[in-house]
């Protein structure tokens, strides 16, 4: 991988991109536009940090088993000036397709507790 400042380029380019992920994952968009003043106004109170605040989870299950949405109601909770996104088995497929094409294939070839740690 090619680093830049540290951070590899396909990381730093998931990372920028990733910012439109709610708005193209959603069919809510007035609940998303909510959201998303919501998060710019915590953003407005928080000092400036290089690393997004922003929380990844994938659950393969759908829908979402109740264990798993109450740790995720807990992390939400516990990080509130973090953007918390849960992506499905699909939406997760997609983010490497998208952005690592050429790992696809072994992706799929993994189990689901291995997909989870990619």
């Amino acid at each position: 991988a090619t680093y830049q400042m540290g951070m590899p380029v396909e990381m730093k380019k998931l990372i920028v991109n990733s910012g439109n992920f709610h708005r193209q994952t959603t069919n809510h968009l007035a609940v998303q536009d909510e959201e998303d003043a919501r998060q710019l106004e915590k953003e407005s109170r928080l000092p400036d940090q290089a690393i997004p605040r922003k929380i990844w989870q994938v659950c393969w299950e759908t829908p979402t088993p109740r264990v798993v949405q109450a740790y995720t109601n807990t992390w939400k909770t516990l990080n509130d000036e973090y953007v918390h996104t849960i992506c499905n088995t699909e939406q997760a497929e997609g983010i490497v397709k998208e952005f690592y094409p050429e790992l696809l294939k072994v992706f799929r070839g993994l189990s689901p507790a291995a997909r989870q740690d990619f």
